[in-house]
């Protein structure tokens, strides 16, 4: 592919284990979701200088607990175009309201659904995780 590569490195520690319970980029909004919280410093400011627009999300809203171990990410979901659909167990959080605005903001029409994925969640899987996209 002719397209630029970028390295990014998880901060230790952080609780994320793969960039994508980090990153969610909705196409159809060019909006970047991140929590910074995830990355060591450089490479917040690889991300930062993309160009992108991008909604901040902090860890404690990223990382919901499901009490038994697991874990919902809520930034590992999916993107279908017209609709996102992201982890949460429950009708919804204060992140996912925030999301909502901001994508209303872009002036695209894009329903952000909250998706009970905590079964899932306790293995260690997202939405993400377990969803193949085929496009034509």
């Amino acid at each position: 592919l002719d397209r630029p590569m970028l390295t990014l490195q998880l901060a230790p520690n952080s609780g994320f284990y793969h960039g994508d319970l980090a990153l969610f980029y909705v196409r159809g909004a060019k909006t970047l979701l991140w929590c910074p919280d995830a990355f060591v410093p450089e490479s917040r400011e690889v991300i930062r200088e993309l160009g992108l627009r991008h909604i901040e999300c902090n860890k404690r809203d990223v990382i919901q607990s499901l009490g038994d171990g697991g874990k919902n990410f809520l930034l590992n979901g999916v993107d279908v175009g017209h609709c996102i659909i992201l982890p949460y167990a429950g009708r919804s959080s204060p992140l996912m309201e925030d999301i909502r605005v901001a994508l209303m903001e872009t002036g695209r029409d894009i329903d952000v659904v909250a998706h009970d994925f905590s079964e899932f969640g306790k293995s260690g899987a997202g939405i993400g995780c377990a969803t193949l996209v085929l496009e034509r």
